[in-house]
């Protein structure tokens, strides 16, 4: 990888790779509600991932699908020998941008990841953001899911009072609370951050 001119970290497992970004993203989220800001670009971000090792191996585990999970649209690239065409392909439907075969002579695999690397930090921006509104709806109750939901359904207060069983003065604080807590200073930008934190790349400037 060096004479690609990536210094990478190495980490053995996914569940390793997994515990450090968590708790990377947990002190960025922690900073920036801080400030209530959102962040637009950070030097020590992770700008896409290698997996090292035998495709069948990565496939069977669904390690691409785990790591979307974890940080989304985090770049990732998997580095193999003689890749078989259907493990390539499965590879790819599981979230992989690229496959680079250490075995070929015909492409030189500092191509593919210079340009994962590029594609992170294009996306950096927007990656962070999605991962602070992740953060964010953690910090939201069972109680205040409970509502979020319903105003996710476009009930009323009243309405959302009836389904769940609580007085209307208690929607009332959930609501108050949830839209702190989010950051949303409406109903229609609280529906489009609820939408970049759960669906990230799904276009939200419809919604008004």
């Amino acid at each position: 990888m060096e004479k690609c001119g990536v210094k990478p970290h190495i980490y053995e497992t996914p569940d390793a790779w997994a515990d450090d970004s968590n708790a990377q993203h947990k002190d960025l989220a922690t900073r920036m509600v801080a400030r209530a800001g959102m962040p637009t670009s950070d030097s020590d971000e992770e700008q896409c991932l290698l997996l090292a090792g035998p495709l069948s191996q990565i496939i069977s585990q669904r390690i691409p699908e785990f790591i979307n999970h974890v940080h989304p649209g985090l770049p990732v690239v998997a580095v193999c020998n003689s890749p078989k065409l259907p493990e390539v392909v499965g590879v790819l439907r599981l979230g992989a941008r690229d496959v680079v075969d250490l075995a070929s002579h015909d492409v030189d695999p500092c191509d593919a990841i210079r340009e994962a690397l590029e594609y992170g930090r294009e996306t950096e921006g927007r990656r962070l953001r999605t991962m602070v509104l992740r953060q964010r709806l953690e910090t939201v109750t069972q109680g205040e899911r409970q509502v979020l939901d319903s105003m996710l359904e476009g009930l009323a207060n009243k309405e959302t009072a009836k389904k769940l069983g609580i007085g209307l003065r208690t929607v009332e604080l959930r609501r108050a609370k949830i839209m702190t807590k989010m950051g949303a200073k409406g109903v229609a930008e609280l529906v489009k951050l609820f939408c970049e934190a759960r669906c990230p790349g799904v276009d939200t400037r419809a919604v008004r």
